[in-house]
């Protein structure tokens, strides 16, 4: 028989609660963007594939996650309450996998246009406030 020890409550609140739960989105998309910088394939057209790629990835993965699970519960078990899915939109969840596609085919149309620094910046700003 194995003994596990435990962790101590303290550091299993830090990771848990601190590096895994606000953090772990932006450590992802932070990761993947150092990612595309070293990568020999990061052309516009490439990227904006990619993105797509993503994109439907995420949308499946919301379906087998979200969507399959509702119309199981409500068929089979006659109970549409046990898994809300907050007006049909489960579909569509926030989700880092879509995120990321939709970052990809951004990433890949500004590359496409060659933007200047300066350009670049102020359409942060601009989709920071929006």
């Amino acid at each position: 028989m194995v003994l596990i020890k435990e962790i101590s409550p303290s550091y299993g609140f830090i990771v848990g609660n601190v590096l895994g739960r606000p953090y772990a989105a932006p450590i992802f998309m932070f990761c993947m963007e150092v990612g595309i910088v070293y990568s020999r394939r990061s052309q516009w057209d490439i990227m904006v594939k990619r993105g797509i790629t993503l994109f439907l990835l995420g949308i499946l993965v919301n379906v087998f996650e979200f969507f399959l699970p509702y119309y199981v519960c409500g068929t089979l078990l006659g109970s549409w309450d046990i898994f809300p899915i907050a007006g049909g939109l489960l579909l569509f969840c926030v989700d880092i996998l879509a995120f990321a596609g939709l970052s990809f085919i951004l990433m890949g149309i500004l590359k496409k246009f060659e933007l200047s620094n300066k350009k670049l910046i102020v359409i942060a700003l601009l989709m920071s406030i929006i």
